[in-house]
């Protein structure tokens, strides 16, 4: 008995410790979450104003590189946000659907659909639930960036990106895979794990009354038909709207000069094409509302200033 009661007492005073470092260590602000630009980026719809955001598009790098909100907000006044990060996991686009619906009622969200692909380690899920339970095991590393205000027990989400989660780049390194897709009937299939995910978002946007899209950006590297075959196949089985824009060139994209990195991602002038399409195709939907010039979304025209200087860089 008095082993139980020493196991038992150590794994308490453990769990006690473990609660006490994770209160120091989490960040009381989303501003810094990690090095990666994008991680912290992303969290940025829980810094701006609650409602203020209609639209939210989640993924990995290739939402990020190929979708400009700020774009898409100059020519219909929608409010979007990319929470797109590199090497996006479906149970990290989950979780940052979530996150955005704690704050504003969404009206769309857009899934881009390369990380439907990304497998997720088993190793994976259970470090980030226990990282999600015990924030040490993800902020272990925090230390370093560690001041007096992180005694502060209350958390201040102050840090959103001026341009809604787009990452802008006007880099051009052409590709030259340019007959990546090629025909066939073959299907790629979706991997368990991914479609247990897939579904969970698909159930929350039923259960919250939004718009699902699956969104296929271009992209050389990362797409082929089989994909696109697969990505059809479950998006007619669940009667979601799936856009690919990789066929038929909808888009018109050119490989010589639309992408900053020989085609695994675009750059400003192919996140342009894809922009005005995407919002082109959401003005036809007819379920988001026009923002523009009203106080209340004052910060997205705020943010149109810095980024028209950026565009003008690339049409001076």
């Amino acid at each position: 008995m008095k082993k139980i009661l020493k196991i038992v007492s150590f794994i308490l005073i453990l769990f006690l410790l473990l609660m006490i470092c994770s209160y120091i260590l989490s960040p009381k602000n989303n501003g810094i979450l990690s090095t990666d630009k994008h991680i912290d980026n992303a969290s940025g719809p829980l810094a701006e104003k609650e409602n203020s955001i209609d639209a939210l598009v989640v993924g990995d790098s290739e939402s990020f590189a190929a979708i400009s909100p700020l774009e898409i907000y100059k020519e219909y006044g929608y409010t979007m946000y990319v929470s797109g990060t590199s090497g996006q996991y479906l149970y990290d686009s989950y979780n940052y659907l979530l996150k955005a619906l704690s704050k504003h009622q969404l009206k769309v969200l857009i899934l881009e659909t390369d990380a439907i692909y990304r497998q997720i380690p088993l190793s994976y899920n259970f470090r980030y639930w226990l990282g999600e339970f015990i924030p040490v095991f993800h902020y272990h590393n925090r230390w370093k960036q560690m001041t007096i205000k992180d005694l502060n027990s209350k958390i201040n989400y102050n840090y959103t990106d001026t341009f809604k989660g787009y990452d802008f780049s006007l880099n051009i390194n052409p590709a030259t895979n340019t007959n990546y897709m090629e025909y066939t009937e073959a299907k790629e299939k979706v991997d368990k794990i991914n479609e247990y995910y897939l579904d969970l978002i698909k159930d929350k946007c039923k259960e919250n009354n939004i718009t699902f899209i699956l969104l296929s950006t271009p992209s050389t590297v990362n797409w082929n038909y089989r994909r696109h075959n697969g990505i059809k196949q479950y998006a007619k089985r669940n009667k979601i709207k799936y856009l690919d824009l990789n066929i038929d060139n909808k888009v018109q994209i050119d490989w010589s000069k639309d992408t900053r990195d020989m085609g695994d991602h675009l750059n400003y002038y192919g996140a342009y094409k894809v922009s005005a399409y995407l919002g082109k195709y959401l003005s036809k939907l007819k379920i988001l509302e026009d923002h523009r010039g009203n106080d209340y979304y004052s910060s997205w025209d705020s943010a149109l200033k810095p980024y028209q200087d950026e565009v003008k860089k690339a049409n001076p």
